[in-house]
């Protein structure tokens, strides 16, 4: 997914009766590679379809600091 702050990839994974959510970036700053997350769990699986566009929407607003 596109991010001001670098492409990132979003890792979804179901069980019994939620789901977790992870975003990751991978940065390079010029002193070297730095991976940055973002993660949450739902514990049910109706939070999740109710919040997944907004967790969406944070991550996709992600900025590098200057």
């Amino acid at each position: 997914m596109p991010t001001p702050a670098g492409e990132a990839v979003r890792l979804r994974q179901r069980f019994h009766a939620g789901e977790s959510l992870l975003y990751a970036w991978l940065l390079d700053d010029g002193a070297g590679p730095l991976a940055v997350t973002l993660s949450t769990v739902f514990a049910e699986r109706a939070h999740a379809v109710r919040w997944r566009a907004s967790v969406d929407a944070l991550a996709r607003s992600a900025t590098r600091a200057s």
